[in-house]
């Protein structure tokens, strides 16, 4: 059983859901809004979370901010169900650091189905990783401790964020398609796009800074990670 934590406005949408993840084994946590439910995510530490964007205290999308680079929650898949659904807002959804993005009206299996793979993604990324860090300088990667570097600079990476970089630094100069990522680092979710990656890796180019043209577009495909000019390795020696 887990614990799935509901961040709605709507009290009737909020027990639909209750009641339904009730039936499917879960347990429920409800909040109506968005203060409540950034202190329920941080004291109770569920397995997931239902985050709406239209909340009547403080904007969807600060509270998935938080969500996704607060240490105490970052851990935590949470999945936006949104009424906004054209494709500018499930990316924008995305790059806040969403796992998931459902627009309603959703079915209700549908829903069930996201919020399991999350939850299962997570199981799967728990175990410790194998050691070894991985120097693709100025970029450096401890898959122990889950921790990044950039020239020595620390960056704050969500768990997703983290296996992407991790994938694509592990293999260096290899292109690796849309779906080999999503299959190797959301896990077998056939209900996520391909645009998932696209906004990740935006998210990602923009916190890499000055190493963020190190992952390389290969345009239809997807992508590689690179050496940047004057870097001390290559295909050769990676």
């Amino acid at each position: 059983m887990a614990r799935v934590l509901v961040i709605d406005g709507d009290g009737d949408l909020r027990l639909m859901l209750a009641r339904a993840l009730e039936r499917a084994g879960h347990e429920p946590c409800l909040a109506s809004n968005g203060r409540s439910g950034l202190d329920l995510a941080r004291s109770l530490r569920p397995d997931a979370i239902l985050l709406d964007l239209t909340l009547p205290d403080v904007s969807g999308s600060a509270v998935a901010r938080t969500l996704a680079t607060d240490l105490r929650t970052r851990s935590i898949p949470f999945l936006i169900v949104s009424a906004q659904g054209q494709e500018s807002d499930r990316i924008a959804g995305l790059e806040l650091g969403a796992d998931d993005y459902l627009s309603k009206p959703f079915s209700v299996k549908e829903l069930l189905l996201r919020v399991g793979v999350a939850i299962r993604r997570v199981a799967r990324h728990s175990d410790p990783p194998p050691p070894g860090v991985v120097e693709r300088p100025p970029l450096t990667l401890d898959p122990i401790e889950r921790r990044a570097f950039v020239a020595g600079r620390p960056l704050t990476l969500t768990p997703t964020e983290f296996r992407l970089l991790l994938a694509l630094a592990g293999q260096p100069h290899r292109t690796q398609s849309r779906q080999t990522l999503l299959s190797e680092v959301w896990g077998v979710a056939p209900s996520l796009e391909t645009r998932t990656v696209d906004a990740h890796v935006r998210r990602l180019r923009e916190k890499l800074d000055e190493a963020g043209d190190m992952i390389e577009t290969v345009r239809g495909i997807g992508y590689r990670m690179r050496a940047l000019p004057g870097a001390p390795w290559d295909a050769r020696s990676s």
